[in-house]
């Protein structure tokens, strides 16, 4: 292996060069890649978390958090006289899906 080269963990292989650092990891049989923790770190990815994926045209693709529901609750206003009580909100809209599927089952 090239002396540019070297293991990170059982899996992973990191090459320094020039102020950039690449991190190569495994995909299994399944598609599936486990992020190393250092790129975990490097990036604040926290678990269970999401990641997104940006393809270029060019063929590169860059990795960066992904935004969940919860990371975007606190970004817009609420709608004027709109509740900002999260938990009334879903105990609402559970109470009224529970209350479609009673209706739906009592026509049947």
């Amino acid at each position: 292996m090239h002396d540019a080269y070297r293991h990170c963990s059982s899996a992973d292989v990191v090459r320094e060069t020039k102020g950039v650092i690449e991190i190569v990891a495994s995909v299994t049989s399944r598609g599936q890649v486990t992020i190393p923790a250092r790129v975990r770190r490097h990036l604040g990815i926290k678990t269970p978390g999401k990641v997104a994926f940006v393809l270029s045209k060019d063929g590169t693709a860059i990795i960066k958090p992904g935004l969940t529901m919860l990371d975007l609750r606190a970004t817009l206003p609420a709608l004027p006289g709109a509740s900002v009580d999260f938990d009334t909100e879903i105990a609402e809209a559970m109470d009224e899906a529970a209350d479609r599927r009673m209706a739906k089952m009592r026509r049947q």
